[in-house]
């Protein structure tokens, strides 16, 4: 474990229980500043409430007059209408009601279920077909829910103990209202009757729960909210009120009530309206507390959250501050250990001359003043000054592998010119029938000329370009006379858009004989009775060239490695030598900024078979991207090729003498007579002087691939028959 690490650990471990303690205490603050910002909203809702309830009151005095006095309709829908407005402002309350405690919760969904059956009750008293008690009934119990919902805001645990104190007198204050008004509707329904005990009991009742509601409410709630009440209730028509009440408690089961319902419905319901003054008094003064006590939770979380940050990042601060000193010589020596692997790899890949300055560690580091860090960077820099030698001593290795290797292939080259005369010399002497031998010999030659320009590619000697620029097809025909199994590549035909394109000179030769590694090596991974498919087709600006067997295929991983190596060639080519032909297409491709890449020849093959699936698929399609910057666009198209493409295609050569000449090979072309005098010298064959037969002249893309190898022994025989002199020929060339 690194040494940073372990500092971090040593003091992120009490940092990490100080967060710990930090976010505890801020959750805590947080969720109390929630839950009084909740709690301000249930008292805003039932605030509210009690709205609805004063008028559900009214609203049911007065349709207990019209089902038992047949009173006047038009006051109880005068009051119905009052009603659902007040509803409207509870509703937008309620609406903002999210995450209560199980109790009040429970209270508010019967409230819900009450207010949905309040039309209902309506609908009875004007029709009259259900007895006053009965709606009445029904109105106490959405009485009761409200007043239930009120209470329990005190029991929901986020207030603090006084201030739930006084939620539960103003509930008990509301409690004592609902008794004056369920007092009022069994008076009236009552009023002309013989009073029945259960009457009796529900009338004393009445009368029981509002002085004890009074009393609760005085008794938890503030000292001047006592004052407020006996204030407000002393009042003329309190006195009549209360006179009426000491009336009916007179009244024995089993005789007639009589009241004016009239005037005990005024006195009672001037009480109601001062019993909800205070209550409406004391409900603003309760939104007024809880308001406080929201912002004074919300002040303290955030002063907590404040001290906590300001106390966390002192203990980060000094905790860096020891560190400080260590971490930094630390990070200084890891930062000079990675600059100088990173740039010693590269200056190991361009070449470390003897001599060349090396590079230091503890030059990098900067000041460094703990010993044991000195110490440490002096050892990196006998390690760095060990690798330094030996990087120059392979340098030295690598120059000398790449000048056996150039001296091999200038050999090498002498003895093909001493082959390339001697057949030269059998091949004037030979019969037609010794010729195609010869020929054959030839071919061979060819080849041996393609592996001493690998072996110069290997060594970093490239031939000059050429002084012209060739077709693109010109150049793949050269390509796949380069192979021994010429006859199994099929030159798919292209169009005017391809064969307008143009290798640029500088990339024929080079673009060629890398198609001619690709074309060797489709032909020896696939069988013998198999076909290996080229094919040209516009790419961008450029031109793209695909190579495609019938082989075995490669494996996904296996594949995925050569696409890697064939975009980052490594420099030493001498450490690659078991993949020679992979490595002069790397060369190759990356001198000119043409792009290899080996795909499958048949992705369907691979459609139904598993991610992991290694083994390979069948065929192997190699892609070579020429870009526009390797290619020439020529202002006119050149004519269509001859449909018919012989079986052997003669070698790129370099420029002709003659005019009208082209690459190498093809009856009716004149290949060059001369090499350039940087490159290495060619074998050049006898030219024919064929001018083609009709189907030679028809359009490309309606002929056949290369094919028929007789096609080239009769070319060359008709070339023998009335070509030039053979040895004139051999002395322009050399």
């Amino acid at each position: 474990m690194r040494v940073s690490r372990r500092v971090s650990l040593a003091l992120g471990a009490p940092l990490a229980a100080l967060l710990g303690v930090a976010a505890v205490v801020v959750d805590s603050s947080a969720g109390q500043a929630v839950g009084a910002d909740r709690l301000g909203r249930m008292v805003s809702a039932a605030s509210a409430a009690a709205d609805v309830l004063d008028r559900l009151q009214q609203e049911r005095s007065a349709g207990i007059a019209v089902m038992s006095t047949a009173g006047p309709r038009g006051d109880f829908t005068a009051r119905a209408a009052a009603t659902d407005q007040t509803l409207a402002r509870y509703r937008t309350q309620r609406a903002g009601l999210k995450g209560l405690p199980a109790g009040s919760a429970a209270d508010l969904a019967a409230v819900d279920g009450d207010i949905a059956r309040l039309p209902t009750l309506r609908r009875e008293v004007l029709s009259r077909r259900s007895a006053a008690s009965a709606v009445a009934f029904g109105y106490r119990i959405m009485a009761a829910d409200l007043v239930a919902y009120r209470d329990s805001i005190a029991q929901s645990g986020t207030a603090p103990s006084a201030l739930a104190d006084q939620i539960r007198s103003a509930a008990a204050l509301s409690q004592a209202k609902e008794s004056v008004s369920v007092e009022e509707g069994e008076v009236l329904q009552a009023t002309g009757h013989i009073l029945q005990p259960a009457g009796r009991q529900q009338l004393d009742a009445a009368r029981l729960d509002y002085t004890s509601g009074l009393g609760s409410f005085t008794s938890l709630g503030r000292t001047r909210w006592e004052s407020l009440l006996e204030h407000t209730l002393a009042d003329q028509q309190m006195l009549a009120a209360q006179q009426a009440e000491d009336a009916i408690s007179q009244v024995q089961p089993g005789s007639r009530l009589i009241v004016p319902p009239r005037s005990f419905m005024r006195v009672m319901q001037h009480r109601l309206l001062l019993l909800r003054t205070v209550e409406a008094q004391v409900d603003a003064q309760l939104e007024t507390s809880v308001q406080a006590l929201v912002e004074q939770q919300a002040e303290q979380a955030g002063a907590v959250a404040g001290g906590m940050l300001i106390l966390l990042l002192g203990v980060g601060i000094a905790a860096v501050r020891i560190s400080r000193r260590l971490v930094t010589e630390l990070q200084g020596l890891t930062q000079a250990s990675m600059h100088v692997a990173a740039v010693l790899p590269a200056q190991i890949e361009q070449g470390i001359r003897p001599g060349q300055g090396g590079l230091s560690v503890k030059a990098a580091s900067g000041r460094v003043r703990t010993g044991e860090v000195q110490e440490l960077l002096l050892a990196f820099d006998g390690v760095v000054a060990i690798v330094w030698g030996l990087a120059i001593e392979q340098g030295r290795r690598r120059e000398v592998q790449e000048a056996n290797l150039l001296q091999l292939a200038m050999r090498i080259h002498t003895l093909r010119q001493e082959t390339t005369a001697r057949i030269t010399e059998l091949e004037e002497q030979a019969s037609a029938d010794e010729l195609a031998h010869y020929f054959g010999l030839d071919s061979i030659n060819e080849r041996i000329g393609r592996l001493i320009r690998s072996l110069r590619t290997l060594a970093g000697d490239y031939e000059p370009g050429r002084h012209k620029a060739f077709g693109t097809l010109d150049v793949v025909r050269g390509a796949i006379s380069q192979v021994e199994q010429y006859a199994r590549v099929d030159l798919q035909p292209v169009g005017p858009e391809v064969a307008a394109v143009q290798v640029a000179a500088p990339v024929v030769d080079d673009l060629a004989h890398l198609l001619a590694e690709l074309l060797d090596n489709a032909l020896a991974f696939s069988a013998p009775d198999t076909r290996v498919v080229a094919t040209i087709r516009p790419w961008g600006e450029g031109v793209l060239i695909s190579v495609t067997d019938q082989g075995i295929g490669i494996p996904p991983r296996a594949r995925e490695d050569l696409n890697r190596l064939l975009r980052t060639p490594p420099v030493d080519a001498t450490s690659q030598m078991t993949r020679v032909g992979l490595q002069v297409v790397t060369r190759l491709a990356a001198r000119h900024g043409v792009t290899v890449e080996i795909a499958e020849s048949h992705p369907g093959s691979g459609r139904h078979r598993r991610a992991d699936d290694a083994r390979p698929a069948r065929g192997t399609t190699v892609h070579v991207m020429v870009p526009a910057t390797a290619t020439v666009q020529p202002v006119e198209c050149p004519p269509k090729p001859p449909a018919h493409i012989p079986a052997r295609p003669r070698a790129l050569r370099t420029p002709p003498t003659e005019p009208n000449a082209g690459p190498g090979g093809i009856p009716g072309q004149r290949a060059p007579a001369t090499a350039s005098a940087s490159t290495l010298p060619r074998r050049q064959p006898r030219a024919t002087g064929h001018t083609g037969t009709p189907q030679d002249a028809a359009p490309r893309d309606q002929g056949p691939a290369i094919s028929a190898p007789a096609n080239l022994t009769r070319a060359l025989n008709a070339s023998r028959r009335s070509g030039p002199d053979r040895s004139a020929t051999r002395k322009e060339q050399t």
